[in-house]
């Protein structure tokens, strides 16, 4: 499989009182996507396991997390079980 994050884009600053909108297009040359999860340093946030044209959306809450820089990565699984990683993205939560 192969995975992409399109939205957020590197560098973009997020509201920390605001969801942070992630769009992830994944394909499979052999087969189909089973899932797509998401990660911020490191640590699993969510998954999609229906997308929509290639794409996969998902929609998390800030407000738990403190100002600064996080490193955002997805992953897509399958239905053979093989995974890839997507490049790292790197944002920036702010408070207003």
């Amino acid at each position: 499989p192969s995975v992409q994050i399109m939205s957020p884009l590197a560098g973009q600053l997020f509201n920390g009182s605001a969801p942070l909108p992630i769009i992830a297009q994944a394909a499979d040359s052999d087969g189909s996507i089973a899932q797509v999860e998401f990660y911020l340093d490191n640590r699993w946030v969510g998954s999609v396991t229906a997308g929509s044209g290639g794409n996969y959306q998902y929609s998390w809450q800030l407000t738990h997390l403190r100002p600064g820089k996080y490193r955002l990565r997805a992953r897509a699984t399958d239905n053979l079980g093989a995974s890839t990683w997507s490049e790292m993205v790197l944002i920036r939560v702010i408070m207003y």
